[in-house]
């Protein structure tokens, strides 16, 4: 870092992001054939917050090809641009700024803001549909007449509007939220690849199935209840907080993540998104809080009994490798990684599986090789905001404690000092845009 004040070095906590295609394991993105106003084609967008006489907040460009910062330009943000979420489509990039709780809706191609919506209050989750038609933003403290806070916030990303939030809708056309809040402490959201189901993960676990998505009529979704509450003796879920979607789009994998989250049992459970029922739960004892899938692998990440007695902190932290080929679940191995909340994760092209937490005793940045089974430990100390696998490249962008860095897939090591580069001020979040 270049700014030097300490205060600036913001611990960032509970930053989650759910988009379809999260991970980038195929080509894809932007279609554009227009050189952007930047003069790179290849690019990244990192989100910087602080505002100083060395640095501006906004999105700093990156050329993703040369690994070098575009100093002559950036992107406007707001004044505190932090969490990015963006569709398959990388036609737009969603961004959340802190300062004012308003999501800005960054053009890629003009690399310029298309407007902004302002949500009741804050957010740590955000989702896009691949066609870039919907944006979601879970808002666990939003006010609601009546009853508990919490809802979802639905944006038109064409039209940089604020719809009516995720309710139910009733025949005469009409959308309420019931008598008890469904979408109660709303505080994560996983969207199906398909952009068919929105699950809502709040005090309660909520499905929302979308329909008419990249048409020309206005969306229409149905909200069904799955378990009410999310945890407890009543239900074989307990605390759940994210979910991972089997490749055809019809299993929804919900991590519970018990202890860790002030319950009991830690747990994977399939949800048949076609009849929406919950099948036997697979006890994870190593902790549930963050995952993501490659094929029929599916990588789950947590920590459990860190506070026990004669616990060792430094050994708590686990990756399961499940297998979900069969009828049922299958644990293949579970991995020691770094402890702390694990909420980031990315599966590269090449199945290396990166891993990031909050929280740490040590670095919070975990390498799991799936070609022999080490894992390496990221030798920088902080939370872990940001992951990005650089698509066609063995490359990927990580932001740990405000710094961006760039890791080597081939040797699972930060890259030579020649590839790092150093954002001016607070990077907080990394997105590739081509």
């Amino acid at each position: 870092m270049i700014l030097g004040f300490p205060a600036l070095k913001r611990v960032l906590t509970g930053v989650l992001v759910a988009a379809s295609g999260a991970f980038l394991l195929s080509c894809g993105g932007s279609t554009s054939t227009t050189t952007p106003p930047s003069g790179q084609k290849f690019r990244a967008f990192v989100s910087q917050d602080v505002s100083a006489t060395t640095a501006s907040p906004g999105l700093v460009i990156v050329n993703a090809q040369l690994d070098r910062l575009t100093f002559t330009s950036s992107v406007s943000a707001g004044p505190s641009p932090g969490l990015m979420a963006e569709p398959a489509s990388r036609v737009l990039t969603m961004v959340f700024n802190a300062a004012d709780n308003e999501i800005n809706i960054v053009n890629n191609a003009k690399e310029t803001s298309n407007g902004k919506v302002t949500l009741p209050a804050s957010t740590e989750s955000m989702a896009a549909t691949s066609d870039s038609t919907l944006g979601f933003a879970a808002v666990p403290d939003a006010p609601v007449a009546g009853l508990a806070p919490g809802e979802v916030g639905v944006i038109n990303l064409a039209s940089a509007t604020l719809q009516a939030p995720l309710c139910v809708p009733q025949a005469d056309g009409s959308c309420v939220i019931p008598n008890p809040n469904i979408f109660s402490g709303a505080r994560y959201i996983a969207l199906s690849g398909d952009n068919t189901h929105l699950l809502v993960f709040g005090d309660i676990l909520t499905v929302a199935t979308l329909t008419n998505i990249g048409t020309t009529s206005n969306p229409n979704w149905t909200v069904s209840k799955v378990s009410i509450p999310a945890g407890g003796a009543a239900t074989n879920l307990d605390h759940p907080v994210w979910a991972v979607f089997s490749q055809d789009n019809r299993t929804a994998y919900i991590l519970s993540c018990g202890a860790e989250c002030g319950g009991t049992t830690s747990s994977v459970t399939p949800l048949d998104l076609t009849t929406n029922q919950l099948g036997a739960s697979t006890v994870l004892p190593g902790g549930a809080s963050y995952g993501a899938s490659f094929g029929s692998t599916v990588y789950v990440a947590g920590s459990a009994g860190c506070g026990a007695a004669g616990a060792n902190p430094n050994s708590c932290g686990k990756l399961a490798i499940l297998n979900t080929a069969g009828s049922s679940v299958q644990v293949i191995k579970t991995v020691t990684i770094s402890n702390g909340y694990h909420n980031r994760m990315a599966v590269t092209a090449d199945n290396q599986v990166f891993v990031g937490a909050q929280g740490c005793t040590g670095g919070c940045l975990s390498i799991y090789n799936s070609s022999n089974g080490n894992v390496v430990i990221g030798s920088d100390l902080g939370d872990v905001t940001g992951i990005q696998p650089i698509t066609g490249r063995t490359q990927v962008y990580v932001v740990e404690n405000g710094e961006l860095r760039n890791w080597s897939t081939v040797t699972d090591a930060l890259a030579p000092p020649q590839q790092q580069m150093d954002i001016v001020g607070q990077a907080i979040d990394v997105k590739l845009v081509d």
